[in-house]
């Protein structure tokens, strides 16, 4: 099911993720939220044995 989130909303939903999980040194750009409304995050970009993980659904 499609939520229609625009973009702005999209960066705001990774922004907050990335706030919630500043501890772990998550950034903005490794959040992806998908049409659906799942939120996975992915750090392949800092971490090369990382693999995506599906951490949540935006409602």
């Amino acid at each position: 099911m499609a939520k229609n989130l625009s973009e702005g909303h999209k960066q705001q939903i990774r922004q907050k993720v990335a706030d919630d999980l500043a501890g772990d040194g998550v950034h903005p750009d490794e959040v992806d939220v998908r049409d659906d409304g799942e939120i996975v995050l992915d750090r392949r970009k800092t971490i090369p044995w990382a693999k995506p993980v599906a951490i949540g659904r935006w409602k």
